[in-house]
């Protein structure tokens, strides 16, 4: 028999989760942004050693925040290596897959490159979200 209680209450947790999220990622996006001003703007550090610091720490709080705030557990299914592991080749299969995906989206819609953007950023937050909620999860008890 399916508990339409714990279907409901699954699906609320799930929705906070989600925003969650979105609330760090606008978190981290502001302190990319402002690390990368800092250092462009106001240190004339070259603009593409500012991106590339300023992403560095934008993904180091990311793990962080997500971690501990999105996906918080008491017991995870992963070693802490093993979450660090993966975040790392997340970081870096999305920093190859999202040019290309735009490049494709661009070519799909005769150039539209704001709308080929858009859709980019909306299908790697929802591939993100969906690689670290598998990422962080909690260890299912085992009572048998």
């Amino acid at each position: 028999m399916i508990d339409d209680g714990a279907i409901e209450a699954r699906g609320e947790r799930d929705t906070r989760r989600f925003v969650r999220y979105l609330a760090v990622g606008v978190a981290l996006f502001v302190l990319d942004f402002a690390v990368f001003v800092l250092l462009h703007v106001g240190l004339h550090v070259e603009v593409g050693v500012s991106q590339a610091i300023s992403r560095t720490l934008g993904a180091a709080a990311g793990f962080v925040a997500h971690r501990k705030f999105t996906f918080p557990a008491r017991e995870r299914a992963h070693s802490l290596t093993g979450q660090g592991a993966g975040y790392v080749v997340l970081t870096i299969v999305n920093l190859l897959l999202a040019p290309l995906l735009i490049e494709l989206l661009d070519w799909l819609l005769n150039g539209a490159g704001v709308i080929a953007k858009i859709l980019t950023d909306v299908v790697m937050v929802l591939e993100t979200y969906l690689v670290l909620k598998f990422l962080f999860r909690q260890r299912r008890s085992r009572n048998v």
